[in-house]
């Protein structure tokens, strides 16, 4: 029988206990409201096809179109991107996780320097 410490103990309490929270938040049902609309203006968006447009509509947290505007209710925001490149989706892999298991007992801060952005 394997005994846990009083540490491990409440990570895995406040591990489930998060879990258990997040599923509320993720089964909210969205809100009818337009609070969270948003129209991003003067970009240079680059979807999957290639495509290179200056506006993108945010409609109910999800993306709604790429090129044209569409009418969003008066709660809506309008962002002014200065000419910003923006890759809808585009999530960053690129991760140097491995070299700190080369030297034990160091920090990836201080190996990668890492930084938070």
């Amino acid at each position: 029988m394997t005994t846990l410490s009083r540490r491990e103990l409440i990570k895995c309490g406040l591990s489930g206990a998060a879990v258990i929270a997040s599923r509320g938040i993720l089964t909210a049902a969205p809100q009818a409201n337009n609070d969270g609309d948003v129209v991003l203006v003067n970009g240079k968006f680059v979807d999957g096809r290639g495509v290179i447009a200056s506006v993108l509509t945010i409609k109910n947290g999800r993306i709604a179109n790429v090129g044209q505007a569409m009418p969003l209710g008066p709660n809506a925001k309008t962002i002014d991107l200065q000419g910003r490149t923006v890759i809808p989706g585009f999530c960053d892999a690129h991760v140097h996780y491995t070299r700190a298991g080369i030297n034990p007992g160091h920090e990836a801060r201080r190996i990668e320097r890492v930084f938070s952005i």
